[in-house]
């Protein structure tokens, strides 16, 4: 970039670091970055006006960024998108270089996604790649059996009506209709009151998509599989649980390797149901998809006046993953 005339745009290919380390500096004020998430947390409850704020912000700062990075401003709907998203998981403090490196792989592969560059789409992702098979080994979700399910029901219960304060074993003893002993002998710890209830979450959302048939329309139309995925996760009961799960254990020491662990597997319930329709896409693809998807979920959660300006920009997927 240093070779750039002054007033002339840089290079797309520079993108990629500018973004992560923009990422990376924000995640390193907690204070700030928090405030954040935290407004995004009340607006899976209610519309909020604190949420909207910081994603126009977000919004107007990547509407003018990109041409300084010869991307075009059209893309600025899915880059400010999937970044947010992006940029949530970031506030995991886990395993540093692997945090780190990946971002900047995941930043790369959007710019490829949006430019169509082949050096961007062919370049490699350990880093990213590592760290999921990493966060693998430090959490391993449970196979619930009955009594415990009927319980990590329960817990997402306690949570999606009194948020991360509703996380312990008392609430959710309260919810279950059970013994304070009873909830302690099958999760001892918040960290597995948190793993059980965001897996009994997760499957459950999937299953309710797979009997909504998302995923098996025979075309290749990405866009709209993408917005059957937006209405599939808005409309799941307790689907705001999810938030809180993950947002709850970015503040949490203790819940570090489960936060990695969620961070890590975004996008392979996506991945599992595009991979027969579309099987040009990567991992690294339905992860942007997963964020794009959940950063529109959360503009319109902020704001229902987005609804009809975020699901146009969503049908721009065929144009940006259909090569």
């Amino acid at each position: 970039m240093n070779d750039v005339a002054a007033g002339e745009p840089w290079p797309f290919e520079a993108f990629p670091a500018f973004a992560a380390d923009l990422i990376d500096s924000w995640s390193d004020a907690p204070v700030l970055a928090q405030a954040e998430a935290s407004a995004f947390l009340q607006a899976a409850w209610e519309p909020s006006e604190a949420a909207a704020a910081w994603l126009r912000l977000w919004d107007a700062f990547w509407a003018r960024a990109l041409p300084r990075f010869s991307l075009d401003a059209d893309h600025g709907s899915i880059v400010a998108a999937v970044l947010h998203s992006e940029r949530l998981g970031h506030l995991v403090r886990w395993r540093r270089p692997h945090d780190r490196a990946g971002l900047e792989e995941v930043c790369a592969r959007l710019v490829g996604r949006v430019t169509g560059d082949t050096a961007l789409l062919a370049r490699q992702t350990p880093w990213r790649e590592g760290a999921e098979a990493l966060s693998r080994q430090a959490v391993d979700f449970p196979v619930l059996a009955p009594a415990a399910a009927r319980i990590a029901e329960s817990v997402v219960a306690a949570v999606d009506e009194g948020g991360e304060a509703a996380l312990t074993h008392r609430a959710v003893a309260a919810a279950a209709g059970v013994s304070l002993g009873a909830v302690t002998h099958h999760f001892p710890t918040r960290t597995a009151l948190a793993e059980a209830g965001y897996a009994w979450l997760y499957d459950s959302i999937v299953q309710s998509a797979r009997r909504a048939g998302v995923g098996q329309a025979d075309h290749g139309d990405i866009g709209a599989h993408i917005l059957s995925f937006l209405d599939i996760g808005r409309a799941a009961p307790r689907s705001r649980a999810l938030e809180v799960f993950f947002l709850a254990a970015t503040r949490d020491p203790a819940l570090s390797n489960f936060a990695a662990r969620v961070r890590y597997s975004r996008g392979l319930g996506t991945w599992g149901f595009l991979r027969e329709q579309a099987p040009h896409l990567t991992r690294l693809d339905a992860l942007l998809i997963s964020h794009w998807t959940a950063g529109a979920g959360r503009a319109i959660a902020a704001d229902p006046g987005l609804d009809d300006r975020v699901r146009a920009a969503l049908l721009k997927a065929n144009d940006i993953f259909a090569r």
